[in-house]
């Protein structure tokens, strides 16, 4: 991880978003859905058994780098990104995808904090905000690269 190689003050010289995270709460937007998958409904039986049988964690949770191909093999779990992956995420599809939405809050709001941010006919409406849609510079696509994670469960993606 990249985090370990820059130091935090490069991280904030090279743009905003490195460092404030977003909780993606809903979403129809492939490439936000599907970062994280969890694998754990595609094990053998066999395992799926063994691992329920010791009361371990039934999560195998994988971070693709684009959508996920096929239909999720679970259900649709809320989850954190930083905020400049978001970014990625939403320019991305914002050139490409005519509608989508997802609803979303920043953990320091708390759970009062709930937004939404759409794109309707190929534009983003006008109450969601733009921070959101900020194409990344090309050193920020470089350096920047982060997995979903959230504090409440499963916090490693590794």
């Amino acid at each position: 991880s990249n985090h370990f190689l820059v130091k935090r003050t490069l991280l904030d010289a090279l743009g905003s978003g490195a460092l404030r995270s977003v909780e993606v709460l809903e979403t129809d937007l492939p490439s936000l859905r599907s970062a994280q998958v969890d694998l754990f409904p595609l094990l053998p039986a066999a395992t799926r058994s063994a691992v329920v049988g010791l009361n371990l964690t039934s999560e195998f949770y994988i971070a693709p780098p684009n959508a996920w191909p096929t239909a999720l093999p679970a259900p649709f779990r809320p989850f954190m990104l930083p905020l400049i992956e978001v970014r990625r995420r939403v320019a991305k599809a914002a050139s490409a995808l005519p509608d989508f939405y997802f609803r979303y809050r920043y953990p320091e709001d708390g759970a009062d904090g709930e937004r939404e941010y759409r794109h309707a006919r190929g534009l983003r409406t006008a109450e969601s905000d733009p921070a959101l849609a900020e194409p990344l510079s090309f050193l920020q696509a470089v350096f920047h690269r982060y997995r979903p994670f959230h504090t409440a469960y499963s916090p490693c993606r590794h």
